[in-house]
């Protein structure tokens, strides 16, 4: 929830991180609540199917930095995606220059690690994600 927890009105959005009209619109609709403290706004992903997999990824880590950090650290983290999303749906941005400390849950979905047999060649995603692993670091 952004805004006061007991504000008379409620605004229920329904967003997707990757959508250009949501990014430009989610900022405006902060600022208008900041000016109206009678009404609060309740967030809900609904990331569209032409925007995945990166919107669905986007919404975890929002959720992840929320459940980590709070309401502050959830609204945090929506800018920061707006900010740095590309909006093809096809890279998600860099979580190395993330703000603040890094949500806990991140690294188990951001890029998942496909474990690979003893008679196999790992998969170009595994070292893909060691390389940013590494430079993360």
């Amino acid at each position: 929830m952004y805004g006061k927890a007991d504000a008379r009105f409620t605004i229920v959005e329904y967003a997707d991180l990757e959508c250009p009209f949501c990014q430009s619109h989610v900022p405006m609709l902060r600022r208008w609540i900041d000016a109206n403290p009678e009404v609060n706004l309740q967030w809900h992903h609904l990331p569209l199917s032409m925007h995945e997999p990166a919107a669905t990824r986007q919404a975890r880590l929002a959720e992840c930095a929320g459940e980590t950090g709070g309401h502050a650290a959830f609204w945090n983290a929506i800018g920061w995606i707006y900010q740095h999303t590309s909006a093809t749906a096809k890279a998600f941005p860099t979580i190395c220059n993330f703000p603040g400390p890094r949500p806990r849950c991140v690294p188990a979905w951001i890029a998942p690690v496909q474990k690979a047999s003893s008679r196999s060649k790992p998969p170009k995603l595994h070292n893909r994600v060691l390389r940013r692993r590494q430079r993360c670091a």
